[in-house]
């Protein structure tokens, strides 16, 4: 009884948040599923017979190099990636992932720990353990090739920084899919700390020359982080809650530091991710027209998604503005000619499972309020189709501006999908 009431009081009297339903985290457009999905195309694997025989050839040329060069020789390491690549087109997999790791701890012995020859070894086990669906392992895999990357401290070389922003967004993918059991908490902090420490050195370079492109990537990153951590953190007066596990604490000894420096993140989130856009504003230089551009969309997405509709609406416009006197309608066209749910970044991966297709309307007011309603929906479809559409009433859009009106928009018989943890 005693919890009842805690529930009822939080639902009663605690405010509501200003953020709109993240886009991507319970429902998705079919169109950006597929796109977020698709498949590399596969190279035509040869006959049975042929790959047998290849097989042999290099079981006897690794026998070769060992008996030749002991059982560290250098040699052994690519003939083993190319045996681990057969064994994989056989469907031997788990032997083929065994044959990457000993061809990686070969080069580690003979070149040294964090030795750039290991990169395509790495690259490959990682490639692997996607594919195998062993997310823990390939978590543990990204961690290491975070540490021979530099562990995202500078100086920063073009790989290295890839490496960075590569790390990043496996990151945000383990929050997506949950990864850490339900607690984000530890992963959560330490890539927001991560990206802060980073976006802390871009402005205070030791060679005093600002890399504003990557200071670019940096706040985009940061933004995407800050949308995950409006959703997954939902701070109350005395209430602890993360992702619906609301809980009262009266005793002292319950105090949690890691959640309540989310919670203070949290309360200020939308003025530091408005503030962190400006800043970046004021420091790109005005000829980099299209990342000026980018960013400035990002910071209108941003006061939308909270609900500042009106200065939202005023930045979209100018954005518009600019880009038609630029004669750029390519991107006006992609930006502006529909409807956009918001976040319209990606920031949440759709990370679950999903239903089948849902043709449901939508119609978008000029403030970005969309509502939803299925023309005579299946009967067995009706549940699932009530559910997406209070999803899609608690969304907020990007609007569609035509002439340099913002207008009404609607997506008509388009298919939706609901996402299932």
């Amino acid at each position: 009884m005693r919890a009842l009431l805690i529930v009822l009081c939080v639902l009663l009297f605690s405010p509501l948040s200003r953020a709109a339903e993240p886009y991507g985290r319970d429902f998705v457009l079919l169109a950006d599923l597929a796109d977020a999905f698709e498949p590399p195309g596969a190279a035509e694997a040869p006959p049975p017979e042929d790959l047998r025989a290849h097989i042999r050839d290099l079981e006897q040329r690794l026998q070769e190099q060992r008996n030749a060069g002991g059982p560290y020789a250098p040699a052994q390491a690519e003939t083993l990636g190319d045996l681990a690549r057969l064994l994989e087109q056989t469907g031997r997999g788990r032997e083929a992932l065994e044959l990457r790791e000993k061809a990686l701890h070969l080069v580690r012995v003979n070149d040294g720990l964090y030795s750039p020859t290991q990169a395509p070894f790495v690259r490959e086990i990682l490639e692997a353990l996607r594919r195998s669906g062993d997310l823990p392992a390939l978590d543990d895999r990204y961690n290491y090739f975070f540490r021979l990357y530099g562990s995202g401290r500078p100086p920063w070389d073009d790989r290295r920084w890839k490496a960075l922003l590569e790390y990043v967004d496996w990151q945000r993918e383990a929050l997506a899919v949950e990864l850490d059991g339900g607690d984000p908490r530890d992963r959560l902090l330490e890539l927001y700390d991560l990206l802060d420490d980073v976006q802390e050195a871009l402005l205070t370079p030791a060679d005093g020359i600002l890399k504003w492109r990557r200071l670019v990537d940096t706040v985009h990153a940061r933004l995407a982080v800050f949308y995950l951590l409006e959703d997954l953190v939902q701070p109350q007066e005395d209430f602890r809650s993360i992702r619906g596990d609301i809980r009262r604490f009266d005793d002292p000894g319950e105090f949690d530091l890691r959640r309540e420096r989310l919670e203070n993140l949290h309360r200020s989130l939308k003025s530091r991710g408005k503030s962190i856009i400006e800043e970046a504003l004021m420091l790109v230089p005005p000829q980099a027209f299209r990342e000026r551009m980018e960013l400035e969309l990002a910071l209108a997405d941003w006061l939308q998604w909270y609900g500042t509709t009106r200065e939202a609406r005023q930045r979209y416009l100018t954005i518009w503005k600019a880009l038609r006197e630029r004669g750029d309608d390519a991107t006006i066209a992609r930006w502006f000619s529909g409807p956009r749910p918001l976040p319209a970044d990606g920031a949440f991966r759709s990370a679950g499972d999903p239903s089948e297709s849902l043709l449901v309307n939508v119609s978008v007011s000029e403030s970005g309020r969309g509502r939803g309603a299925a023309e005579q929906p299946p009967e067995g479809q009706k549940r699932a189709i009530g559910r997406l559409t209070s999803y899609i009433a608690n969304t907020r859009f990007r609007p569609r501006i035509v002439d340099g009106e913002v207008v009404e928009a609607r997506y008509e018989n388009v298919p939706w999908v609901l996402l299932y943890r």
